[in-house]
């Protein structure tokens, strides 16, 4: 009750951060099923979505430009992309991606998805509640 209490007041969805986090411990540093910051693997996967292009242009101009590009790229936006899309998920979880707020998806089971459906429902209360 205590950790679902402290993640709504800080508008994270508890329910989901719990059951991936506790992936992410299972498969620590595991390449298809580790959760979190997955490196890219040659031959898996497309290499065609923004991300992948803007590396390209980069790494043409110098490995220093993608450096600092990709380190603000990370600590700006990288937390809210994992959490709200899924990116750098595992690779395991397939097409449906791994978002901790849109759920169902590649990697919550069936009888996981009617509890995040609530925990959303009470972010979406208490975002309500501090806007008025």
């Amino acid at each position: 009750f205590l950790g679902a209490w402290l993640h709504t007041t800080l508008l994270m969805p508890y329910w989901s951060w719990q059951y991936s986090h506790a992936h992410h411990h299972k498969w620590p540093n595991h390449v298809y099923e580790g959760e979190g910051a997955c490196p890219k693997v040659a031959g898996v996967g497309g290499r065609a979505s923004a991300m992948d292009r803007l590396e390209a242009v980069l790494l043409e101009v110098g490995p220093e430009a993608w450096a600092v590009v990709h380190l603000l790229i990370v600590l700006v936006l990288g937390w809210w992309g994992y959490i709200f899309f899924g990116v750098s998920g595992a690779p395991a979880w397939g097409e449906k991606g791994s978002s901790l707020f849109f759920a169902p998806n590649g990697m919550f089971p069936a009888d996981r998805v009617k509890r995040l459906e609530k925990h959303r429902l009470s972010l979406l209360l208490l975002s309500a509640w501090v806007a008025c």
